[in-house]
């Protein structure tokens, strides 16, 4: 037997029963999961459990490999063997390296072989759904090759840490520091200096088992696959020649403790300094507030007297309108005109002059008796708001129709109606609202089985007349030219936005292109299907589309991503890229500039968007927590971005707010 065959037999019997150990684990967690309080536990928590198992495998294989020969004495017997130390030191990190493998494939094999169990409660099952699209689109072999090639690197850092190191804990000590050393760096260094290096590096050094699905992408494309081997490969090449060279320099002898301290206490006082010098994250507030509140304190607005003691105080009143608010205010949506905000409530409308950001104020309103808001379009001097208009057993959908030639002064014109809302589930639901030139464009979905385009002629303001209707059958297929949105029992929904003479419409499939050129006779132009791994676990998300110039920015549900379009040619859009890591929701969403802007619940976020087509700086705009707490309607955003003059205006809670977008 030559030296090499006898190190590799040395080593692997020398290791084996850690093997061993690692494949006992993983009978034993398929033993533990078979009691369902247990297995509960371990849906929720796949991820965590599959990084645990990899972590406890690349620490206990690694730490031993030099650092126990070094303190039994027999390091100097192997270094005088006729062996080179990089011809050592490969068998003993291929043979540990090896073994990690194989524990890791036999955890993933358990899980595949003995499948999740179903739980009933919503938050499991969904958990449930997730973890299984996961398995199902990543598949056995990628997942266990995506797990290894992480746990590899960890591996490689405590490898490195016992070639300086005499015992366990040392060896622990100095790679876990080697780690977070090197972890602070990359976050310090390359993720915020240039995004594009962030971005290829996060699908290197990460599982990507996330809600965006990247760990489906990185196996999906196969340079983001090559570009991890290949980044791994040098890597832990690197950090094996770093192990041969320190064992080169201290073989007679190791690291002491006085080193390995000193260095832990530099990087923990320097993190703990960093934090303190940094401080607390602070966000852009609103630069202007409106609410009905602000109003009461400024004895803007009249309140009802009441006779309760307990209601004599200012306090007191504001709460009284905010009630009444609840009745008769609400915000629903807005639309931005000139220096006026229009703002559909939920009986009525109000405007507010905005010119001066800093003290936006109510000039004008009118309530709409027997009417709930919606949404709001504006057209010239009209405001169209959708809505429900409820009479009894004649309640029906539609139009409500003001004139705000003059905005202190709004006055109700006239209604459309456009369907009675009857007990079989006839109510059409609002997807799109918007005005072009003299047309008022109206999308609709219709009990699961229909979507409409209605196209109305408001070249007389007061009273629109349908000009044309454009229905898709949700129950054909692509190949009929319908667009199938999902099953009978399921609302997937829809979103819409115009361009020009142009409806983009992001459909369950993909994307329809529908030319408005003629409003008498629409035609649909494309229907470009979007591949998907599977289906998204919720049915009521829409795909969400953005417009800007000759490009659509269209959501891929799975991995979750917005895909770019080139619409020059809208009868064949072509897919040139797509865009992740954009925290887009299902609130409104704007292009300004070069960024993408979400309104949150609690505020606004920017993604800059590079010509790489990765996301740039992210910014955010948050509402202090107390602003939004004193409202006691709670938590709640409703539609409406408008971006002008370097200004976002929205509606958060129950206020107007305005935000400067300025550095």
């Amino acid at each position: 037997m030559n030296a090499t065959k006898a190190l590799f037999w040395k080593e692997g019997r020398e290791i084996l029963y850690k093997i061993f150990l690692g494949l006992g684990g993983c009978i034993a967690l398929l033993l533990l999961r078979q009691h369902p309080e247990f297995e509960q536990e371990f849906v929720r928590n796949l991820e965590s459990w599959g990084m645990w198992v990899g972590i406890i495998s690349a620490v206990v294989l690694g730490m031993e490999a030099v650092a126990t020969e070094r303190n039994k004495g027999t390091l100097d017997f192997l270094m005088g063997r006729p062996i080179p130390a990089a011809k050592l030191m490969l068998v003993k990190f291929a043979t540990g390296g090896a073994s990690l493998f194989l524990v890791i494939a036999a955890f993933w094999a358990t899980v595949y072989l003995f499948p999740l169990a179903q739980n009933p409660v919503d938050y499991d099952y969904f958990q449930w759904i997730f973890n299984q699209r996961i398995l199902t689109n990543v598949g056995y072999p990628y997942l266990v090759l995506i797990w290894f090639t992480l746990m590899f690197q960890l591996y490689a850092f405590v490898f490195l840490g016992s070639s300086l190191t005499d015992n366990l804990l040392k060896t622990i000590a100095s790679g876990v520091l080697i780690v977070w050393i090197l972890a602070i760096m990359m976050i310090l260094g390359a993720f915020k200096s240039n995004p594009s290096v962030s971005f290829y590096l996060t699908h290197f050094v990460d599982t990507g088992w996330d809600g965006w699905g990247t760990i489906v992408r990185i196996v999906r494309e196969k340079g983001l696959l090559a570009g991890r081997l290949i980044f791994v490969g040098l890597f832990t090449a690197g950090i094996f020649w770093l192990s041969v060279l320190s064992l080169r320099r201290w073989k007679g002898g190791a690291l002491g403790w006085w080193p390995i301290l000193i260095a832990w206490g530099v990087t923990g006082g320097m993190f703990l300094l960093g934090g303190y010098l940094r401080g607390e994250e602070s966000f852009p507030e609103p630069v202007g507030l409106w609410t009905p509140r602000k109003q009461a304190e400024r004895g803007e607005t009249k309140v009802e007297e009441t006779s309760s003691t307990s209601m004599e105080d200012m306090d007191a009143a504001v709460m009284a309108l905010m009630r009444k608010n609840r009745d008769q205010g609400m915000m629903r949506d807005m639309a931005l005109q000139d220096d006026v905000a229009f703002v559909a409530l939920r009986k009525g409308l109000v405007t507010i002059d905005v010119s001066q950001v800093e003290e936006p104020r109510e000039i004008g309103k009118i309530l709409a008796k027997h009417w709930e808001m919606q949404k709001i379009a504006l057209a010239g001097s009209a405001a169209y708001i959708f809505g429900e208009l409820k009479r009894g057993k004649e309640d029906s959908v539609g139009v409500a129709i003001f004139d705000i030639e003059d905005p202190t002064a709004p006055e109700m014109r006239g209604q459309f109606s456009l369907d009675t809302i009857g007990r079989a589930g006839s109510v059409r639901y609002l997807e799109y609202l918007g005005a072009t030139g003299d047309v008022l464009y109206i999308g609709l979905q219709r009990d699961f089985h229909h979507v409409e385009l209605l196209a109305l002629d408001i070249r007389d303001r007061w009273n629109p007349i349908v000009r044309n209707k454009l229905v898709l059958d949700v129950d054909f297929g692509q190949a009929d030219g319908m667009v199938k949105l999902s099953g009978p029992n399921e609302s997937m929904g829809f979103r819409m936005t115009v361009d020009g003479h142009l409806a983009f419409i992001g459909m369950e499939t993909g994307l329809v292109i529908v030319d408005l050129s003629d409003p008498d006779h629409p035609e649909v132009l494309s229907n470009t299907r979007l591949e998907e791994l599977s289906h998204r676990i919720s049915g009521s998300r829409r795909r969400m589309i953005l417009v800007e110039g000759n490009r659509a920015y269209v959501e891929r549900y799975w991995p979750r991503e917005m895909v770019v379009m080139d619409i020059s040619d809208p009868r064949q859009p072509v897919e040139l890229d797509y865009i992740r890591g954009l925290e887009l929701y299902e609130q409104d969403t704007a292009i300004f500039g070069e960024s993408i802007y979400s309104k949150r619940s609690w505020g606004i976020t920017s993604h800059e968007i590079l010509d790489s087509g990765r996301v740039g700086k992210v910014r955010k705009w948050k509402v202090d927590t107390e602003v939004l707490e004193s409202q006691f309607m709670g938590y709640y955003s409703r539609p409406g971005l408008s971006i002008k003059d370097g200004f976002a205006y929205t509606i958060i809670a129950d206020y107007l707010m305005i935000f400067s977008l300025d550095e």
